[in-house]
């Protein structure tokens, strides 16, 4: 199959068997002539087959981070959510070039770089930023570091259970349309609900992209546990008030 896939045939009914190969223990080392081609066709084709494959194509996670350099939106937009589904929090070259993605000319990469903010462990986000923070000096990539950093301390370690209506309105508010999509994946990063009201914020970031994701979360919020809501914050000791919830959500009041 993957003979016929680099002599520049197959079809779909191909492809599909090949990715129930993988699945069933196909070694997906086996891909590495076609991730590595000369002919965009055929790394056009592995990167379909990357983002059907996901989290399995771990191992060969190096072999992705050139093929976001593809010249299709459509087959760099899969590399990059194949990466967010097998990168962990060390895969420095992944993670930052992950976060590039946010700048990239076409529009429908962003969408792709905003799921990557709402999908990824606390760490790798952490150092997604961080990473192309150092990378990129004089870039919009600093202004997010700054935005999310917690004092002088040694790590880069942001709590994005504070990400509040303030915080949130810098992102959103910001000159620079990278660090607004930024935002707008802050607004939808799911916690034991998603508030409501951090949607709302982030309706005004003027990326279109963005508001698509948005309009998504609105109606699939991500995780699948997690449930909207509108929440209202409560000082220690206050009294303890009927929370306001969205649609069909029962969440409690978050202090």
């Amino acid at each position: 199959m993957i003979e016929r896939v680099l002599a520049g045939g197959g079809d779909y009914d191909l492809l599909w068997d090949l990715i129930r190969a993988i699945r069933n223990g196909f070694p997906v080392e086996n891909l590495r002539p076609m991730l590595t081609s000369d002919d965009e066709r055929v790394t056009a084709t592995a990167a379909y087959l990357a983002y059907e494959i996901g989290s399995e194509m771990r191992p060969v996670l190096n072999e992705l981070i050139p093929l976001a350099e593809h010249p299709g939106a459509q087959w760099r937009s899969d590399i990059i959510i194949a990466m967010t589904e097998c990168v962990g929090p060390d895969d420095l070259d992944a993670l930052s070039r992950i976060m590039l993605a946010f700048d990239d000319p076409d529009p429908f990469l962003h969408r792709a770089a905003i799921r990557f903010v709402i999908m990824a462990g606390s760490r790798s986000l952490a150092n997604a930023i961080s990473e192309a923070a150092k990378r990129y000096p004089g870039t919009p990539f600093e202004d997010i570091y700054s935005l999310l950093r917690n004092g002088a301390g040694r790590y880069f370690s942001p709590d994005w259970s504070a990400i509040d209506e303030g915080k949130l309105r810098e992102f959103i508010e910001h000159p620079a349309p990278v660090v607004r999509r930024f935002g707008a994946g802050l607004a939808a990063r799911p916690k034991l609900v998603v508030d409501v009201e951090l949607l709302e914020i982030a309706r005004n970031c003027e990326d279109e992209e963005a508001l698509r994701i948005l309009d998504h979360i609105m109606w699939s919020p991500m995780p699948t546990e997690a449930r909207l809501a509108k929440i209202r914050y409560l000082k220690s000791g206050s009294e303890q008030r009927e929370p306001h919830p969205a649609r069909q959500t029962n969440a409690n009041t978050r202090r």
